[in-house]
């Protein structure tokens, strides 16, 4: 089971997100604010967090950045869900080091596979970079 904060200013559909991601068997929580992430990562422990890009406060963009350079965030796994298509976004997304990025509206099976290939790719790599002795 993996903790997964959901950051989107669309209180519905962040409840619809919780819903589908606990179906699957994740503990999933919601902020609907830009500037509460860093709180929340901090309090939850979260594994993965899932980040629109339009949000009050502070673009998803800048919430990414922040993350990436709080202690807690470097090990965050972060997938980009936005209504955003645009193929430059996209690219500026990863290059601010997104792990996945997906556009809405999103299928809860596309979402649930998306996100538990993130969560597997996240903790091979953790295996690789700190093998057990």
């Amino acid at each position: 089971m993996a903790r997964i904060l959901i950051v989107d200013d669309d209180e519905i559909l962040a409840e619809i997100l919780i819903d589908v991601l606990a179906a699957a068997g994740h503990s999933a929580s919601a902020v609907h604010h830009g500037d509460d992430a860093l709180r929340a990562i901090d309090e939850s422990g979260a594994d993965l967090l899932i980040l629109d890009y339009d949000l009050p406060g502070a673009s998803g963009l800048e919430v990414l950045r922040q993350v990436r350079r709080h202690p807690q965030g470097l090990h965050v796994l972060v997938m980009m869900l936005t209504a955003k298509s645009g193929k430059l976004l996209a690219v500026r997304a990863h290059h601010d080091d997104v792990d996945d990025y997906l556009v809405k509206p999103v299928t809860p099976e596309l979402l649930v596979r998306r996100v538990e290939a993130l969560l597997r790719s996240g903790a091979l790599a953790r295996q690789v970079s700190h093998p057990a002795s």
